[in-house]
Protein backbone atom coordinates (compact mmCIF):
# COMPACT_ATOMS: atom_id res chain seq x y z
CA UNK A 1 0.00 0.00 0.00
CA UNK A 2 1.30 3.15 -0.76
CA UNK A 3 1.70 5.99 1.62
CA UNK A 4 -0.77 8.23 -0.32
CA UNK A 5 -3.44 5.36 0.62
CA UNK A 6 -2.18 4.73 3.91
CA UNK A 7 -2.66 8.83 4.74
CA UNK A 8 -6.30 8.74 3.16
CA UNK A 9 -7.21 5.84 5.04
CA UNK A 10 -6.09 7.56 8.27
CA UNK A 11 -7.87 10.98 7.45
CA UNK A 12 -11.23 8.96 6.66
CA UNK A 13 -10.72 7.34 9.95
CA UNK A 14 -10.42 10.58 11.65
CA UNK A 15 -13.01 12.22 10.24
CA UNK A 16 -15.59 9.48 10.81
CA UNK A 17 -14.71 9.29 14.86
CA UNK A 18 -15.19 13.19 14.41
CA UNK A 19 -18.28 12.82 12.81
CA UNK A 20 -19.07 10.27 15.85
CA UNK A 21 -18.68 12.59 18.72
CA UNK A 22 -20.64 15.02 17.35
CA UNK A 23 -24.22 14.94 18.97
CA UNK A 24 -27.11 15.51 16.43
CA UNK A 25 -29.01 18.59 16.34
CA UNK A 26 -32.17 16.85 17.20
CA UNK A 27 -30.12 15.00 20.60
CA UNK A 28 -29.11 18.49 21.08
CA UNK A 29 -32.39 20.21 20.68
CA UNK A 30 -34.05 17.46 22.67
CA UNK A 31 -31.74 17.63 25.88
CA UNK A 32 -32.33 21.45 25.67
CA UNK A 33 -35.90 20.94 25.81
CA UNK A 34 -36.03 18.70 28.61
CA UNK A 35 -33.82 20.96 30.63
CA UNK A 36 -36.31 23.74 30.09
CA UNK A 37 -39.20 21.78 30.86
CA UNK A 38 -37.99 20.87 34.44
CA UNK A 39 -39.38 22.85 37.21
CA UNK A 40 -36.48 24.06 39.66
CA UNK A 41 -35.88 21.87 43.13
CA UNK A 42 -37.85 22.68 46.23
CA UNK A 43 -33.96 23.42 47.36
CA UNK A 44 -33.01 25.54 44.51
CA UNK A 45 -35.97 27.78 45.09
CA UNK A 46 -35.38 28.03 48.84
CA UNK A 47 -31.62 28.91 47.90
CA UNK A 48 -33.03 31.85 46.02
CA UNK A 49 -34.82 32.60 48.94
CA UNK A 50 -32.49 32.94 51.41
CA UNK A 51 -30.41 34.97 48.90
CA UNK A 52 -32.78 37.69 48.08
CA UNK A 53 -33.56 37.80 52.07
CA UNK A 54 -29.31 38.04 52.69
CA UNK A 55 -29.32 40.84 49.90
CA UNK A 56 -32.78 42.63 51.20
CA UNK A 57 -30.53 42.67 54.59
CA UNK A 58 -27.45 43.81 53.61
CA UNK A 59 -28.57 46.82 51.86
CA UNK A 60 -30.86 47.51 54.38
CA UNK A 61 -28.19 47.36 56.93
CA UNK A 62 -26.37 49.50 54.90
CA UNK A 63 -29.16 52.81 54.53
CA UNK A 64 -29.73 52.43 58.02
CA UNK A 65 -25.74 52.59 58.71
CA UNK A 66 -25.42 55.33 56.31
CA UNK A 67 -28.06 57.41 57.98
CA UNK A 68 -27.39 56.67 61.15
CA UNK A 69 -23.27 56.63 61.37
CA UNK A 70 -23.09 60.77 61.07
CA UNK A 71 -25.72 61.18 64.11
CA UNK A 72 -23.74 58.48 66.22
CA UNK A 73 -20.49 60.80 65.34
CA UNK A 74 -22.48 63.99 66.29
CA UNK A 75 -23.79 62.35 69.69
CA UNK A 76 -20.25 61.45 70.39
CA UNK A 77 -18.67 64.55 69.55
CA UNK A 78 -20.65 66.36 72.12
CA UNK A 79 -20.35 63.52 74.03
CA UNK A 80 -16.54 63.93 75.00
CA UNK A 81 -17.47 67.65 74.91
CA UNK A 82 -19.92 67.34 77.61
CA UNK A 83 -16.77 65.35 79.59
CA UNK A 84 -14.47 67.47 79.11
CA UNK A 85 -16.34 70.48 80.05
CA UNK A 86 -16.74 68.79 83.63
CA UNK A 87 -13.08 68.44 83.90
CA UNK A 88 -11.80 72.36 82.39
CA UNK A 89 -15.34 74.24 83.07
CA UNK A 90 -18.09 75.32 80.53
CA UNK A 91 -16.67 78.25 79.07
CA UNK A 92 -13.84 76.56 77.78
CA UNK A 93 -12.34 76.43 74.53
CA UNK A 94 -10.63 73.47 72.73
CA UNK A 95 -8.39 72.98 70.26
CA UNK A 96 -7.97 69.30 68.63
CA UNK A 97 -4.01 68.57 68.18
CA UNK A 98 -2.61 66.43 66.28
CA UNK A 99 0.86 64.11 67.33
CA UNK A 100 2.80 61.79 65.88
CA UNK A 101 2.23 59.17 68.40
CA UNK A 102 4.03 55.54 68.37
CA UNK A 103 1.68 52.42 67.20
CA UNK A 104 1.66 51.18 70.67
CA UNK A 105 0.32 54.84 71.84
CA UNK A 106 -2.17 54.73 69.18
CA UNK A 107 -3.91 52.05 70.96
CA UNK A 108 -4.65 54.17 73.50
CA UNK A 109 -4.84 57.42 72.72
CA UNK A 110 -7.71 58.34 69.97
CA UNK A 111 -7.92 62.21 70.59
CA UNK A 112 -5.41 65.45 72.16
CA UNK A 113 -7.30 68.55 72.85
CA UNK A 114 -5.51 72.03 74.24
CA UNK A 115 -8.18 73.58 76.48
CA UNK A 116 -8.49 77.51 77.77
CA UNK A 117 -10.11 78.01 80.18
CA UNK A 118 -11.59 81.78 80.73
CA UNK A 119 -8.62 82.67 83.18
CA UNK A 120 -6.10 82.25 80.05
CA UNK A 121 -5.22 79.07 81.56
CA UNK A 122 -4.03 75.94 79.06
CA UNK A 123 -4.43 72.70 79.66
CA UNK A 124 -4.40 69.02 77.87
CA UNK A 125 -7.77 66.82 77.47
CA UNK A 126 -6.76 63.04 76.13
CA UNK A 127 -9.71 60.52 74.48
CA UNK A 128 -8.68 57.67 75.81
CA UNK A 129 -9.88 54.01 75.15
CA UNK A 130 -8.77 51.13 77.15
CA UNK A 131 -9.42 47.42 77.66
CA UNK A 132 -11.01 46.16 80.83
CA UNK A 133 -12.80 43.43 82.33
CA UNK A 134 -16.54 43.41 80.30
CA UNK A 135 -14.86 45.75 77.27
CA UNK A 136 -13.65 48.94 76.14
CA UNK A 137 -13.33 51.45 78.46
CA UNK A 138 -13.79 55.29 77.19
CA UNK A 139 -12.37 58.17 79.10
CA UNK A 140 -11.51 61.54 79.17
CA UNK A 141 -8.17 62.19 81.08
CA UNK A 142 -7.76 66.12 81.88
CA UNK A 143 -3.45 67.37 83.01
CA UNK A 144 -2.53 70.85 83.54
CA UNK A 145 0.35 71.87 82.04
CA UNK A 146 2.72 70.91 85.09
CA UNK A 147 1.64 67.40 84.28
CA UNK A 148 -0.87 66.30 87.01
CA UNK A 149 -4.32 65.13 86.53
CA UNK A 150 -6.97 67.64 86.82
CA UNK A 151 -9.66 65.30 86.41
CA UNK A 152 -11.19 61.53 84.59
CA UNK A 153 -14.49 61.30 83.53
CA UNK A 154 -15.70 57.39 81.87
CA UNK A 155 -18.17 58.40 78.92
CA UNK A 156 -18.77 54.32 77.89
CA UNK A 157 -17.80 51.22 79.56
CA UNK A 158 -19.01 47.45 79.64
CA UNK A 159 -17.90 46.81 83.08
CA UNK A 160 -19.88 44.61 85.73
CA UNK A 161 -22.92 46.56 87.27
CA UNK A 162 -21.79 46.92 91.22
CA UNK A 163 -18.34 46.03 91.64
CA UNK A 164 -17.18 47.41 88.16
CA UNK A 165 -19.08 50.85 89.15
CA UNK A 166 -16.74 51.09 91.92
CA UNK A 167 -13.84 51.77 89.48
CA UNK A 168 -15.79 53.14 86.64
CA UNK A 169 -18.96 54.23 87.45
CA UNK A 170 -20.85 58.24 88.40
CA UNK A 171 -20.23 57.41 91.30
CA UNK A 172 -16.90 56.14 91.16
CA UNK A 173 -14.25 56.17 94.28
CA UNK A 174 -11.51 55.13 92.29
CA UNK A 175 -11.36 58.12 89.69
CA UNK A 176 -11.08 60.62 91.96
CA UNK A 177 -7.87 58.98 92.99
CA UNK A 178 -6.17 59.88 90.15
CA UNK A 179 -6.59 63.94 91.10
CA UNK A 180 -3.36 65.78 91.20
CA UNK A 181 -1.12 62.22 90.54
CA UNK A 182 1.48 62.77 88.53
CA UNK A 183 3.81 60.33 86.61
CA UNK A 184 5.88 59.78 89.41
CA UNK A 185 3.02 58.76 91.58
CA UNK A 186 0.23 57.38 89.63
CA UNK A 187 1.78 54.02 90.56
CA UNK A 188 1.03 54.98 93.72
CA UNK A 189 -2.62 54.89 93.44
CA UNK A 190 -4.17 51.64 95.13
CA UNK A 191 -6.54 49.66 93.03
CA UNK A 192 -9.94 48.26 93.45
CA UNK A 193 -9.78 44.89 95.63
CA UNK A 194 -12.08 42.63 93.66
CA UNK A 195 -11.74 45.10 90.42
CA UNK A 196 -8.50 44.58 89.79
CA UNK A 197 -8.70 44.28 85.78
CA UNK A 198 -10.42 47.16 85.74
CA UNK A 199 -8.26 49.33 87.89
CA UNK A 200 -5.37 48.69 86.20
CA UNK A 201 -7.03 49.14 82.88
CA UNK A 202 -7.79 52.52 83.94
CA UNK A 203 -4.37 53.23 85.28
CA UNK A 204 -2.87 52.17 81.94
CA UNK A 205 -4.74 54.24 79.78
CA UNK A 206 -3.70 56.84 82.07
CA UNK A 207 -0.57 56.19 82.34
CA UNK A 208 -0.11 56.82 78.74
CA UNK A 209 -1.93 60.33 78.84
CA UNK A 210 1.87 60.84 80.76
CA UNK A 211 3.39 59.58 77.82
CA UNK A 212 1.67 61.45 75.36
CA UNK A 213 1.99 64.77 77.42
CA UNK A 214 5.96 64.39 77.03
CA UNK A 215 5.99 63.79 73.67
CA UNK A 216 3.59 66.61 73.04
CA UNK A 217 6.10 68.65 75.15
CA UNK A 218 8.71 67.61 72.88
CA UNK A 219 6.66 68.58 69.95
CA UNK A 220 6.14 71.99 70.76
CA UNK A 221 9.44 72.52 71.74
CA UNK A 222 10.66 71.71 68.84
CA UNK A 223 8.24 73.95 66.61
CA UNK A 224 10.04 76.65 68.49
Amino acid sequence: MSNNNLQNDNENQDNQELEAAKPSVSTLARNVGNTAGKKPSSGTIMALKLMLIVSVMTFALALVNFFTEDIIRQQQVKTINDEMRKIVGDEAVFEEIKLNLSDDEKKYIKQIFRAVDTAGRDSYCFVVKTAGFGGDIDMVVGISNEKVIIGVKVFSNTETPGIGSRVVGEKSEYLPRFINASSRTIQDVEIISGASISSNAVKTGISYVFKASDRLEEQQNAGN
